[in-house]
This record gives structure tokens, sequence and C-alpha cells, in this order.
């Protein structure tokens, strides 16, 4: 079948029926999974021990062997101790970080997760959370609010690995600093 959209009003339609059916996607598995996304699901402990900075169930939410992969800067950690650095580094910067869980859905040992976090930029701002030679700027004061994407593998019911996905730029432009192309930079 091969046709051709013609008038503004076929976008609109096909605009809103993908949009209809990215809305399906994200809700209706977890409408129908039983589970409140605020329950005690994985997705929601991890919003927990990140919002609270409380480790006490780290080790049912996380295999010890847990890897996190950092899709905006590249950057993985591996282990439990790793990611209690990485959650004590990041409330050092925002002591008021939250995370808001926005849905998530699971097949099988696959499980996306979508979230959103906010915080007040009051402290040094690592560059790459977590690596012990990154780079800091100065706080700011400011409020941040991005949304990302958390890919998860499941080993039984603790997570074993994971891909993050957020706008590192969305972040640094709501602190208040300007991304300045390398072409573009004072000096050139």
């Amino acid at each position: 079948m091969n046709r051709k959209i013609k008038s503004s009003n076929q976008w609109r339609q096909l605009s809103l029926a993908i949009l209809a059916g990215l809305v399906l996607c994200y809700t209706v598995p977890v409408l129908f999974a039983g589970e409140d996304p605020h329950s005690n699901s994985k997705p929601a402990e991890v919003a927990k021990m990140f919002s609270s900075g409380n480790f006490n169930h780290i080790s049912d939410i996380y295999t010890t062997d847990f890897i996190r992969h950092h899709m905006t800067d590249g950057i993985s950690m591996k282990g439990i101790d790793a990611m209690k650095k990485y959650v004590t580094d990041l409330r050092q910067v925002y002591p008021d970080f939250h995370v808001t869980l926005d849905g998530y859905s699971a097949a099988g040992e696959n499980m996306v997760m979508r979230w959103t976090v906010t915080g007040t930029n009051s402290g040094p701002l690592l560059l790459q959370p977590g690596n012990p030679d990154s780079k800091t700027l100065p706080p700011t004061g400011k409020n941040i609010k991005v949304s990302g994407v958390s890919l998860l593998r499941m080993e039984g019911d603790k997570i074993a690995e994971e891909w993050i996905y957020w706008n590192h730029a969305a972040v640094l432009t709501q602190l208040g600093f300007k991304i300045i192309p390398p072409g573009n930079a004072p000096g050139k």
C-alpha cells in the first residue's frame, strides 16, 4: 500500500495516531500489570533510593555486579559501591534531588522506566558524576527539571544492567551555562 499524504489534515491525523500509539505503549502495560508505578516495583524502589539517599535496600534492588551505562557521557560504573558513590555525589550537588517515576513497562527480563528528576544546584557540579577525576563547575543555586529513560536488564527480581538516557545539555542550560560550539568559542 503506497499512499501519499497530501493535506495538513492527513498529517495531523497521522501525528495524532502516532502520539496515541506512543501513549498506549507507555501506559497500558503499567495499567494492566496491576501495579501502581509508585508501589513497591523495582523502578519505584530506584526512585525512592535516589530521592532519599537511603541505601538500606540497595542490595535488594541491584545485583552485586550491576553495571550502569550513562549513554549521555559514555561513563559506565560497576557494582553497588559505585552506585552508592554516584547517588551520594549527586545528592551533594542537588541536596533536594527528587526522582518522579513517570511510568514503566516490562517484558521478560527487560524493563523500560521513564522518569523526571528535579533539584536545586547547591554544590559544585561534577561534569561526570561517579568519576573521581571529574572537572567541576561552581554551584548556581538554580533549579533543574529533566526527564529521561532507563533501559533495564533484570536477573530474577534485581536490576543487573542499566542504560540511562537524558539530556545533559538541557541541565547545563537550565543552570545558566552557555553551550558554545568549538568553532565559535571566544578567542578563536
